[in-house]
């Protein structure tokens, strides 16, 4: 009986599932359906490429966390990127803090 020798990108027995060209995604993510799902911090095809962080990544409020891909702000600043300064005073609809 026969066996089957599958083509790049494919594996399984008859070479009916999808397969990342590498199968290891460069041990920074999964090959999921034939596509590198990368690890936080690692983009590209394979996840190849570290993506190295923007100098306002955190806008000048928080620290990068590489692992994560989040920021981890300082106090009273908030938001995905640390630009959002936390009020320590209610100002209303008529009013906007400044300065904390």
């Amino acid at each position: 009986m026969g066996s089957c020798a599958c083509n790049s990108g494919y594996k399984g027995e008859n070479c009916e599932e999808a397969d990342c060209l590498d199968p290891v995604c460069s041990n920074h993510g999964v090959c999921i359906h034939g596509e590198c799902h990368c690890n936080p911090g690692w983009g590209g095809n394979n996840c190849e490429i570290l993506k190295t962080m923007c100098p306002d990544q955190c806008s000048g409020h928080g620290t990068y966390l590489q692992e994560s891909g989040t920021c981890n702000c300082d106090p009273n600043w908030t938001g995905p990127d640390c630009s959002n300064e936390i009020c320590s005073v209610d100002c209303g609809a008529h009013g906007v803090c400044m300065g904390g």
